[in-house]
Order: structure tokens, then sequence, then C-alpha cells
């Protein structure tokens, strides 16, 4: 990842190279901090529908790099991963089937342990929909999927995201989909 930055030695803007070496870690350190200093003003309104206004620049440079740094394989997943959270927010989610906690949830594409690309579930799903009538997890994988850089690529996924119609949709997208289907107390294929 790179962060845009010169040596402060060779630019006063950047900061004074005294700084740097009070830092721990040295100039690296510095360059991270640079990177993801950002100044909020506390009296600005909070936007209508964006609750996480304030970490989306991060968001979005995370989501960006994740994307670049891998070229995906024939098989990923799609599944729902938790950000555990111990402070208090509205949006912070009550979860007891992960060994987490509580925290925030987030659709993401995987593979072998590598977050690909992921969106909130408290982010809107941006417009226009990928399906009008479709629910907001539908729209939200829906809009992961299309992320997708290669035609016919076999995405697994567990019963949450199961449907016929999100299969068809995901079939028009070009993705090959597949996941387990609770039946009773057994699974099938």
């Amino acid at each position: 990842m790179r962060y845009n930055f010169t040596k402060p030695t060779t630019s006063f803007v950047f900061g004074d190279s005294r700084v740097i070496q009070a830092i721990p870690g040295g100039y690296p350190r510095f360059k991270e901090m640079k990177a993801f200093f950002h100044l909020q003003d506390p009296r600005a309104p909070q936007p209508e529908g964006k609750p996480f206004w304030k970490v989306e620049p991060l968001l979005e440079v995370l989501r960006v790099n994740s994307e670049e740094l891998l070229d995906l394989g024939p098989d990923v997943s799609l599944d729902e991963q938790d950000c555990g959270f111990q402070g208090r927010s509205a949006l912070k989610d009550k979860i007891k089937f992960k060994a987490e906690g509580d925290g925030f949830l987030a659709d993401c594409i995987c593979q072998d342990g590598y977050t690909w690309t992921f969106h909130f579930r408290h982010d809107p799903t941006p417009l226009p929909l990928t399906q009008k009538d479709a629910s907001d997890l539908h729209n939200r994988c829906l809009m992961l999927v299309k992320r997708l850089k290669f035609e016919w690529t076999r995405m697994w996924m567990d019963n949450l995201f199961v449907s016929r119609r999100f299969f068809q949709w995901g079939y028009t997208e070009k993705v090959l989909e597949t996941a387990e289907q609770a039946v009773g107390t057994r699974c099938r294929r």
C-alpha cells in the first residue's frame, strides 16, 4: 500500500524530521499516521442515511486496496463477518452465534481467509438497486457479486443467503452459486 507522501526532510509541508525521530517506528509509522489522519467538525450534522460517515473514507480505501491486492481464483465464498466492538453504539448488533461477540456485521466476499470486498449491513445499499423486488440482504450481496472481475466464478455460501431467486439473479451476473440448505436436522447440498 502506498501512502503518497514524500520524506519530511525534503518537504516541510509533511512535517518536521524531529517529529519522525520522536515517534517509535520512525518514518513508516509517520507515513501511516499522515495517511490516515482525519479531522472531523463535531458540530457538523450527520448526513441522512449514512451511519458510518466518519469512517467511510477509510473503509473505501480498504475496500479498493483489498480488491486490487488479490486476483481471485475460481472459488470464492459469500459470508457474513463480525467486527467485534465492546463500546456503545446504536449500530452494534447482538451476536450470540460467533465467538467474536457483539459488533458490526458485514457481508463479504472472501477467498482462503482473505476478505476481498465487504459491505456493512447498516450502510444503505447504493442506488440504483440491483433488483427492485429483492430484500436488502440480497441487494447488498448482488452489489458485491457485481464487483467480481471474472465470469463464472464459483461462489459458496451458507444457508443465510439461499433463495431460488438469488440463484437466478446470480446466474444473470454469470456467477455459479452453491450452498447448503438445512432440512430438518440434516444438511444437503
